[in-house]
């Protein structure tokens, strides 16, 4: 498939390394082929895949992105939202 196609495909996990070289190179070529698709199907790989990572991550995100426009961790605790997490989860971006 390529970039402007029906679909977009994505992978993501913290295990890449469990997989061949030519794997990895494949799911990263169709990540990046497809990567400027704006219509239908979206295509997510899960590899080695933890979901407490995903959540820290997307806390990590929300802090910085918090913090870089200047907001005290006070601020941030109160605007903190569920929502505002799920933005930043690999599955939101």
């Amino acid at each position: 498939m390529k970039g402007g196609g029906t679909g977009r495909a994505g992978w993501f996990g913290v295990r890449h390394d469990v997989l061949p070289d030519s794997t990895r190179d494949a799911l990263k070529l169709a990540a990046e082929s497809t990567r400027d698709s704006a219509g239908g199907f979206h295509l997510n790989i899960a590899i080695g895949y933890d979901g407490r990572e995903e959540i820290v991550n997307a806390i990590r995100a929300l802090l910085d992105e918090e913090a870089d426009a200047g907001f005290s961790v006070t601020d941030i605790a109160q605007r903190l939202t569920a929502d505002r997490i799920a933005a930043h989860l690999y599955t939101g971006r």
